[in-house]
């Protein structure tokens, strides 16, 4: 059994979600990477590493900000798999543009 139980993965990874819902309706990403670590490493396969919350913010905002993901208003995910042993929920993540 890993430290934290299916419940507790759960309630992360629905208040993760609801984060990203308010952060690309709003457009301000800030709550967003402050969901990851001080010293979190955040490797995005289009656009490479970051190194700690500034650097995924400054990455998120400006990446965000920018047509056409600029008009991504929602995430929607096909799946998950709640890992207790390794303390992991994974997703797959969608992203959905507004009408553009």
């Amino acid at each position: 059994m890993g430290r934290w139980s299916r419940e507790e993965l759960q309630s992360a990874h629905d208040n993760f979600v609801a984060v990203a819902h308010r952060s690309a309706q709003s457009g301000d990403w800030r709550a967003w990477s402050e969901l990851f670590t001080e010293d979190a490493e955040y490797e995005e396969h289009l656009y490479g590493k970051f190194h700690g919350r500034e650097q995924i913010l400054a990455w998120i905002t400006k990446t965000m900000s920018r047509y056409p993901s600029s008009h991504m208003r929602e995430f929607p995910h096909d799946w998950c798999v709640c890992d207790e042993e390794k303390d992991r929920k994974s997703t797959r993540l969608n992203s959905s543009h507004a009408n553009i």
